[in-house]
């Protein structure tokens, strides 16, 4: 795998380096295409499950198609697009074959310009995060992680399961999660691209002068 820098125009019209990991691979005519956002995950929210309910509103489509036409437009070409939240960084792939990474892109971009955060989507999202964390409770190992961690890294994120709890997917509002967004930034980010394409299309670097520029984030070190 190739390992470069690659510099960009931020919105704020500053200069931003950002690390690029290239493989080349035509065995299959396959794409893969991965933004990885480092010390942006759960380390780094200000309440707790906020980064997983972020990722989920990426999986809601944009706000012009909504989720239904949004993945039916991916499910037609048979590419697909997630994002994750771990505990130290939050992540979007786009997987699809090689004849539609261009289609794949275009709708990256869409998404991440237009994300279909709504009332109404917050509100479904929370709803089903207090579900899961309802059945969560009856899972012994769930339980008895959560409360190692606990007694390990008091006062410290750690201390509470990532996808938080009832009390913390409450208080979060529409505002937190715009503030997440704008929180991850290009300082931030290395760029993966494998497969059988080129890293010289132009619609990647589209992609990333969406995000601005930032304070270059490191995960805080944890001690039992």
């Amino acid at each position: 795998m190739e390992k470069k820098e690659i510099s960009l125009k931020t919105k704020g019209g500053k200069s931003a380096k950002i690390d690029f990991l290239y493989q080349f691979d035509n065995s299959l005519p396959v794409a893969s295409f991965k933004l990885i956002f480092k010390a942006s995950g759960a380390v780094s929210e200000k309440i707790a499950g906020l980064a997983r309910i972020c990722a989920g509103v990426l999986g809601e489509g944009s706000k012009t198609l909504g989720v239904s036409e949004f993945h039916r437009k991916l499910d037609i070409r048979a590419v697909e697009i997630s994002a994750a939240s771990n505990f130290e960084t939050f992540g979007v792939q786009l997987n699809c074959l090689k004849e539609h990474f261009d289609f794949g892109l275009d709708m990256l971009r869409e998404l991440l310009k237009e994300p279909n955060l709504t009332p109404s989507v917050l509100e479904k999202l929370k709803m089903q995060t207090i579900g899961e964390i309802a059945v969560l409770k009856s899972e012994f190992d769930y339980i008895a992680t959560c409360n190692l961690k606990a007694l390990l890294y008091p006062r410290t994120r750690l201390e509470q399961p990532l996808i938080g709890d009832e009390a913390s997917i409450e208080r979060i509002t529409m505002k937190d999660v715009r503030e997440f967004f704008a929180s991850l930034s290009l300082e931030n980010l290395y760029v993966v691209l494998c497969g059988d394409v080129s890293d010289k299309n132009p619609k990647i670097a589209e992609i990333l002068s969406l995000f601005a520029s930032g304070e270059k984030r490191e995960p805080p070190p944890f001690t039992p």
